[in-house]
């Protein structure tokens, strides 16, 4: 009896034994194949630095006007999805197709039939929008795919350090050229204008850095980012997610490859071009031309505000086909047309007769002196000391408040033949200058080489050309200038050296 009850359970054991080991190979035979559908709809694992740039990125496209509506893709498929190349190739450079460029594939392709459908419009359209001379910069791709990575090839884009337009064009890089930009005006704004600097400026960061991965991450994020991460050693284990995001996008497109190409000859719209030498409203161009001000708009997005500031400076102005001799000969028309409405003149302050009276002297027995405020004083005093009342004092040097300050002069009228002591109306001695340190404490080891007069036209960069081993941020930075487009004509800039 004893002997049939242990063999029965060792019997047992093994059966549930090997139920185990059927339920675990069963396990992992639905994890392999879990495993093997998520690589084929590329769910790949992606590194927090490609999930945060891809959410900006997408954020980018989903915002971009193009990317909304309607859009006509006919019969075309949608669902092309073949292998996936192991690696890619620019300019001679060979690059792994990384899990972080794969997943973000993964996310493009997951996009809607209808979605895939406006961005590969968008993306044509901004295409056949690039003048062909793009390739004199020398890429060994299209600027279209760097600026779906950068921007989303959204039209209005700003971004960090003073980024704006389709390609996300710093500032610096936009004038260094050279692309005309003011609070007016600024072509960066313009794809086919501001293509040509931005693929100069890529051009620029590869022979900086040496290979394309580290020129497109430092375009993203900034030179310094690159130079941080090389400083610190963490170059070769940090993800360049700006770079795969852009690898993404090309193959993207090489998918679609066969979309990009049909129908160029029905999209290209030609324009004419005039010259604005006067201040004009966007609105007197649209309503007196009849032309839709968002087709005017769209044509010359450079154009900032409602306001064209010929009188400035000419301005190159974009129209439809058709409307550059109607134009010309109807400019001062145009220019006249509700021109009070759009620029009313301004209104002439109403003067208050009584403050005007009382701002003259008081009559024929008074006579004006003058007072030269020193430090300490107040009106009260001033007035006790003149004999005077603080509200005279206060009208005849249109003073508001109680605020005076040190040195300034004020009007008094006092009584002819009265006992009050007349100041004296010598101005006062300005206190002594106190020397500021000609070189700033961050520049220790360096000395003040030469002081540069701005001249019109000049940028931060153009200045700092003059000077061999001069950065234009090293020019904003020793003289306290935090907006490079505020230069003043005959502003004086301090340019160091080493000693």
């Amino acid at each position: 009896m004893c002997f049939r009850t242990k063999s029965f359970l060792i019997e047992t054991k093994s059966n549930i034994f090997a139920a185990l080991i059927f339920a675990m190979k069963l396990f992992s035979f639905i994890a392999a194949v879990f495993i093997l559908a998520a690589l084929r709809l590329g769910l790949h694992a992606q590194s927090d630095a490609m999930k945060d740039y891809a959410a900006r990125m997408m954020a980018n496209l989903r915002t971009n006007p193009g990317f909304s509506g309607s859009c006509d893709c006919a019969d075309y498929n949608m669902n092309s999805n073949p292998a996936i190349a192991a690696y890619i190739e620019l300019d001679g450079e060979t690059y792994e197709v990384s899990n972080d460029a794969r997943w973000m594939l993964g996310q493009l392709n997951r996009l809607t039939a209808s979605e895939k459908c406006c961005l590969l419009n968008i993306i044509r359209k901004t295409d056949w929008a690039i003048p062909v001379n793009i390739q004199s910069a020398g890429l060994p791709f299209s600027i279209t795919d760097f600026g779906l990575a950068i921007t989303g090839l959204k039209p209005d884009f700003s971004g960090q350090a003073n980024s704006y337009g389709i390609w996300g064009l710093p500032y610096l890089a936009g004038v260094a050229y050279p692309l005309h930009i003011d609070s007016v005006y600024d072509e960066r704004m313009n794809p086919a204008i501001s293509a040509m600097a931005a693929a100069k400026y890529l051009r620029q960061l590869h022979e900086t850095f040496g290979v394309w991965s580290l020129a497109i991450y430092a375009y993203a994020e900034g030179p310094a980012a690159v130079r941080r991460l090389t400083g610190s050693g963490k170059l070769s284990e940090t993800p360049l997610a700006a770079f795969d995001a852009f690898v993404a996008c090309i193959l993207f497109t090489n998918i679609h490859q066969s979309f990009m190409l049909a129908g160029i000859s029905h999209e290209v719209q030609a324009g004419d071009t005039v010259i604005v030498n006067r201040k004009l409203h966007i609105r007197q161009i649209s309503d007196y031309m009849s032309i839709p001000e968002v087709t005017i708009r769209a044509m010359n997005p450079e154009i900032i505000g409602d306001i064209i500031y010929g009188n400035l400076r000419p301005v190159i102005f974009h129209l439809p086909a058709g409307y550059a001799q109607r134009f010309n000969l109807a400019a001062d028309s145009i220019a006249n047309y509700r021109d009070t409405v759009f620029f009313p003149k301004p209104k002439p302050a109403v003067v208050n007769q009584n403050d005007a009276v009382a701002r003259t002297s008081p009559g024929a027995d008074y006579e004006k002196t003058y007072y030269t405020i020193q430090s300490g004083d107040n009106l009260g005093a001033i007035a006790e000391k003149m004999g005077v009342s603080v509200a005279d004092l206060k009208d005849w040097n249109d003073i508001s408040g109680t605020k005076i300050y040190a040195g300034k002069k004020l009007v008094i009228y006092v009584k002819k033949g009265s006992n009050v002591v007349k100041p004296e109306t010598k101005p006062a001695e300005k206190p002594a200058e106190i020397k500021k340190p000609e070189t700033p404490s961050v520049l220790q080891g360096y000395i003040l080489k030469d002081t540069y007069t701005v001249q019109k036209g000049d940028s931060p960069y153009t200045i700092a050309k003059k000077y061999p081993g001069v950065s234009a941020e090293n020019i904003m930075e020793w003289n306290g200038i935090s907006n490079p487009s505020q230069l003043q004509i005959g502003q004086k800039l301090k340019i160091y050296g080493k000693k």
